[in-house]
């Protein structure tokens, strides 16, 4: 999402924009009907063309198969950037993990001649390792080197976070080769939308004077959700507590037999939605959870539903460790912060503010402005196209 709304505001700015991304399979692994069997597939959306690449799929997701489904892409990549586009670039831009997509970003630059712009949202290997998606430790040596030698080849370097900022300097990245651009919303598009609030609680059977508890996104590694369910689950007798849990991705499946063999009936799962139903259904939420694991990397980490839920005037409780996330947390006076697995805090918090509708309108419009303030991704866009003017200028 990152990438495609600074495309989208490039574009609109008058700037050419190739995206060269995988054929659509997230999360499930499956390649959609429209894009099976082919090899490249061009498209424009929103101005931007895009080309999407085939790549080597998987349903089950082991080390063989991801590094072959990294492994696909950077190669088809590489020859779409050099063959099927002819136009001439003035800038490679290459947003990362994983790490092989700045690999592919590396390789086209070289050979085409031009600066290398990498985007880094996230320190890869380092994230693989602690989440335990990354173990061998000649990949590990291997994939170090290759991160060294992206960011020697990188004319610019773009963390997304001042944690990252200052995590690649110890690692002895030149600080005037940085430019810390973060993450945000697209503040237009996401905000609070009555009508739709009252069709999602409609869908998913919720009254108006229930508290609903949402959480959307990846279902995934990163995210605490056995606390979550835990937290539902205590809660079950609590008719007026209702809890949507929106996405798809590794763990689905043990959430489905948990809500199950638990016999929740305060929990709904509901399968990723298309971008533009978001707004809707934040709107339709009365508070915003987000649960990161407690890891080290996730100091450094802020999470762009941090940003959605605010925009919608959401009022958020972030399960992270202390760090950037939980500092904008209390700057911006938009939520509650506790500890990763504190599962009694997280039941005391959620009852607080159920039974408080006051202090939940308070916070999602304090977040609503420091958004707006602070993270628009429009003002972020023509931050950076301002930083990669200057540097193709240098370079003339």
């Amino acid at each position: 999402m990152r990438a495609f709304e600074m495309a989208r505001n490039w574009v609109a700015a008058g700037h050419n924009v190739t995206v060269i991304t995988e054929v659509p399979n997230h999360p499930a692994g499956v390649i959609f009907p429209t894009y099976r069997n082919r090899l490249i597939v061009r498209d424009t959306i929103e101005g931007i063309d895009v080309i999407h690449v085939w790549v080597k799929t998987a349903k089950h997701k082991t080390s063989l198969t991801r590094i072959l489904f990294y492994v696909t892409y950077m190669i088809n990549a590489v020859i779409s950037a050099l063959v099927v586009t002819r136009l001439k670039y003035d800038l490679v831009f290459a947003s990362s993990p994983p790490l092989f997509v700045g690999a592919a970003g590396a390789l086209i630059a070289t050979i085409r001649k031009i600066p290398l712009i990498f985007d880094v949202r996230d320190l890869w290997p380092s994230a693989a390792v602690q989440l335990g998606e990354l173990g061998n430790k000649s990949a590990i040596i291997a994939a170090e080197a290759l991160e060294r030698y992206i960011y020697r080849k990188s004319q610019l370097i773009v963390p997304v976070t001042r944690g990252l900022y200052r995590e690649l300097v110890k690692r002895g990245v030149p600080s005037d080769k940085l430019v810390t651009i973060t993450n945000g919303t697209n503040t237009s598009v996401f905000q609070f939308d009555g009508q739709e609030r009252k069709k999602w609680r409609d869908k998913f059977s919720v009254n108006e004077s229930d508290c609903l508890v949402l959480y959307a996104g990846l279902l995934g590694l990163q995210y605490d959700l056995d606390s979550l369910l835990q937290t539902a689950k205590s809660l079950n007798s609590h008719k007026n507590i209702k809890f949507v849990i929106v996405g798809d991705g590794p763990k689905r499946l043990g959430i489905e037999q948990e809500i199950a063999d638990s016999q929740m009936t305060n929990v709904e799962l509901v399968s990723q939605q298309p971008m533009d139903h978001m707004p809707g259904i934040y709107s339709a939420s009365d508070i915003s959870i987000i649960p990161l694991r407690e890891i080290d990397l996730f100091a450094s980490t802020i999470p762009v539903k941090l940003f959605d839920s605010w925009a919608c005037e959401r009022p958020v409780i972030l399960s992270s460790p202390m760090g950037e996330a939980s500092s904008i947390l209390e700057e911006a006076n938009g939520g509650i912060h506790i500890q990763p697995g504190d599962t009694e805090q997280m039941i005391e918090e959620i009852r607080s503010l159920a039974a408080n509708s006051d202090d939940r309108h308070k916070m999602g419009i304090s977040g609503r402005d420091y958004v707006c303030k602070h993270f628009d991704r429009a003002v972020l866009a023509n931050k950076l196209i301002d930083r990669l003017t200057r540097l193709h200028e240098e370079g003339d």
